[in-house]
C-alpha cells in the first residue's frame, strides 16, 4: 500500500481554481472527499482526481453538441 500524496485547501485551490473559502465549504457540506488529521483537513490527490473524473459533463448530452449535428 503506498502512502497518499496529501495537500492541503491552499494547494488544490491553486489546481482545481476554486477559492479557498469554497473548498472548506465543500469539506463542510461532505461535498467533496477529504482527510480530517485532528483539525487539519487535507485532500488526497488521487480521491479528488477521480472527484472530478466523476463530475466531468458527457459532452454528448451538451445542448450546444445537439445543434451541432
Amino acid at each position: 500500500m503506498t502512502s497518499p500524496n496529501l495537500i492541503d485547501a491552499a494547494a488544490l485551490s491553486q489546481i482545481i481554481g476554486a477559492d479557498k473559502g469554497t473548498i472548506y465549504d465543500w469539506v463542510r457540506r461532505g461535498k467533496i472527499p477529504h482527510v480530517r488529521l485532528e483539525r487539519l483537513v487535507r485532500f488526497d490527490l488521487e480521491d479528488i482526481d477521480e472527484w472530478v473524473r466523476d463530475r466531468k459533463q458527457n459532452l454528448s448530452k451538451s445542448p450546444l453538441s445537439r445543434h451541432e449535428q
